[in-house]
């Protein structure tokens, strides 16, 4: 199980160590991932019970096609690779473990690792595809709250997309700010832009990300910030409210 590999955290920062989601998830099943995360912080069990007319008014989905999409994001996993000089530890998990349809409900079992780790809890909150790729290549850096710096070729080719937003302006609208949006209330995570000279109008060539404080260090601290996440979408100003 991924949360075993918590207990190598002392060797984490020898070691090679990435996340990887095999199957990509589409807007629909991002969102249900989110919506299932909240109900688990809710209710403090994995076993998660939902009627069908609270899903239809929540999800655009046919009552034909829900079985469809349960099991297709049954099938979907995260792999996880740990190799230090010791050992070499790989695996998966599902995003859920199993689903039973009833006829005005249906049931959820999530994976026991969204209970014992929370560098993968954070992961059902996810609310762009990007984030999974830049969180899966970086997730060593996460575990041991170390800033890092990231060349923009490096950073498009960790993310796959190439040569698009050609642009700085681009990039940090359309990959930059939504990742950061992703991990700024768990991490704590900011950006600086580091540019050639110090003109204002120089090229960008790297970012600097850096974690502000220490994080997941306290259960009421955690508390607080899975209710943030829950809010986040009705807020401005996610520090203020902090």
């Amino acid at each position: 199980m991924f949360y075993d590999i918590e207990n190598f955290k002392k060797r984490i920062g020898n070691s090679t160590f990435y996340l990887d989601i095999y199957s990509s998830l589409n807007k629909n099943e991002r969102y249900f991932l989110n919506y299932l995360l909240k109900k688990y912080i809710e209710m403090e069990d994995l076993k998660i019970e939902i009627s069908k007319d609270e899903f239809f008014e929540n999800f655009k989905i046919d009552s034909e096609e829900l079985n469809s999409f349960l099991e297709k994001l049954s099938k979907k996993n995260i792999g996880y690779s740990f190799i230090d000089s010791l050992d070499e530890i790989k695996g998966s998990f599902n995003f859920i473990n199993s689903y039973m349809i009833t006829q005005k409900s249906f049931i959820i079992n999530l994976p026991k690792d969204i209970k014992y780790s929370k560098y993968i809890k954070i992961i059902y909150s996810f609310s762009n595809r990007i984030t999974y790729k830049f969180y899966g290549y970086f997730v060593k850096n996460f575990i041991l709250k170390k800033n890092f710096q990231v060349k923009i070729e490096d950073f498009k080719d960790i993310l796959k997309i190439d040569n698009r937003y050609e642009r700085f302006f681009d990039f940090e609208k359309n990959i930059l700010k939504p990742l950061i949006k992703d991990l700024e209330i768990p991490y704590k995570i900011e950006f600086d832009k580091i540019k050639i000279g110090t003109n204002l109008n120089n090229k960008v060539i790297a970012i600097d990300f850096k974690f502000r404080d220490p994080v997941w260090e306290e259960d009421d601290d955690m508390k607080l910030k899975s209710i943030l996440f829950m809010i986040k979408g009705d807020i401005d100003d996610i520090s203020e409210v902090y």
